[in-house]
């Protein structure tokens, strides 16, 4: 009996290993270079004229996005989508700052959609894209002296963080369900896929990343909870109670390292990581919009009327 069992126990060891290391392998590949996704659904499925726009992140890298515009915009939104996606993923949030009176700008970062850039820096170089969509939004006419703000989620959240901390032209800015620390971020999702071998997949992934040199920077170095102390502008901070790969006390450690009276936390317990709970969506688009008009143009939203068509 133990002449079969030996055999048999040393194959489950193999598949295992072998499960874990392309594992590993898989999480840092795919997040340097994210699959290029269709960019559905597009606004003329929510009955929205975009324009296709293009512009420079502050490195040059060329960018790409839809540009939706109202007619007397109250001012402009910026959304950031996260690591994987696409500016499509950001639509649904576009709905309620475009029927609150806000033109906007969905874009994909570097790597993603349809922009141009040979690899993801998960929130590195990525700032530069968020302030080259600030400097195009500045160069357009039908703009001018109106202020801007900013909302991403998770990657794009994170990046919304730190380039408040560096840039003084937002006005406001909203991160949903952005990462307080990279490294511990993936931590985190090596823990929702792995359970107990998490520990062995982290280090597959730092590993894969520096010896493929996959990786342009340390993921010490990607820390939105360093730059909190140091944003320019108020920050609303969504985040799910149930997200398994963000935990929400990121968005507690984002809310308490930010200068007093600068963050607030609003905290869904029952929505996860990406859209909100269906229960939920509503309260957290008020949430958004109540914040923009507020930080954007002192206005209360029940001194707006919010269902403006678009």
């Amino acid at each position: 009996m133990i002449h079969f069992i030996i055999p048999s126990v040393a194959v489950i060891i193999a598949i295992l290993v072998l499960w874990l290391v392309l594992g590993g392998i898989f999480i840092a590949r795919i997040s340097v270079f994210p699959p290029k996704i269709p960019l559905i659904p597009s606004p003329e499925k929510f009955k929205l004229l975009s324009e296709d726009v293009e512009f420079p992140s502050r490195d040059g890298t060329v960018l790409r996005g839809w540009w939706i515009a109202m007619a007397k915009p109250r001012g402009v939104v910026v959304l950031c989508h996260g690591m994987t996606g696409n500016r499509a993923n950001m639509l649904p949030w576009a709905l309620p700052l475009l029927k609150a009176g806000y033109s906007v700008l969905l874009f994909d970062f570097r790597a993603s959609g349809k922009s141009e850039g040979d690899r993801c820096t998960v929130g590195y170089r990525e700032v530069q894209d968020l302030q080259g969509a600030i400097d195009y939004i500045q160069t357009r006419k039908d703009c001018e002296g109106l202020k801007i703000g900013a909302m991403g989620f998770s990657m794009g959240g994170s990046v919304v963080v730190r380039t408040a901390a560096r840039d003084n032209r937002l006005a406001a800015c909203c991160s949903y369900a952005g990462f307080a620390s990279l490294p511990d971020a993936l931590k985190q999702r090596c823990k929702h896929h792995f359970g107990p071998f998490a520990f062995i997949v982290e280090k597959v992934v730092l590993m894969a990343g520096n010896g493929f040199r996959w990786f342009e920077v340390d993921p010490e170095e990607i820390v939105p909870e360093l730059a909190a102390p140091h944003i320019k502008c108020p920050l609303l901070v969504i985040q799910g109670r149930r997200d398994p790969i963000v935990p929400h006390t990121h968005s507690r450690r984002i809310v308490e390292a930010a200068p007093a009276g600068m963050a607030i936390l609003r905290q869904f317990p029952k929505s996860s990581h990406g859209p909100p709970h269906h229960k939920e969506r509503q309260d957290a688009e008020m949430e958004l919009v109540q914040f923009m008009l507020m930080h954007i143009n002192n206005q209360n939203s029940q001194d707006v009327q919010i269902a403006r068509s678009v």
